[in-house]
């Protein structure tokens, strides 16, 4: 049986403490293989972008990848999308 772990408990015994949490979902399809999002102000060196994603029925893409690109801005961007909309989903946790 395997081992699940998570970041929980080391957040927690390390004393990192989170500051804030934003969430959201952006839309990628083969017109619009690119688009910016606008967030709450961030400190850039104690923030991190996690993504979750997946493509529509009858959809492709070869990658999806988002950054933060300032304190206000989220780039996420999409190679060879195909067909359908591919919806991202995106958290930025930032620390204290």
């Amino acid at each position: 049986m395997s081992e699940i772990y998570t970041l929980v408990p080391f957040i927690e015994e390390s004393g990192l403490k989170i500051k804030s949490i934003q969430r959201g979902q952006v839309s990628l399809w083969g017109s619009s293989p690119s688009v910016d999002v606008t967030i709450a102000s961030v400190n850039l060196a104690k923030s991190v972008l996690n993504l979750n994603g997946s493509a529509a029925g009858g959809s492709s893409a070869s990658y999806v990848s988002g950054w933060l690109t300032t304190s206000t801005n989220i780039h996420f961007q999409g190679g060879q999308i195909t067909f359908n909309t591919n919806i991202l989903g995106w958290e930025v946790i930032e620390y204290v």
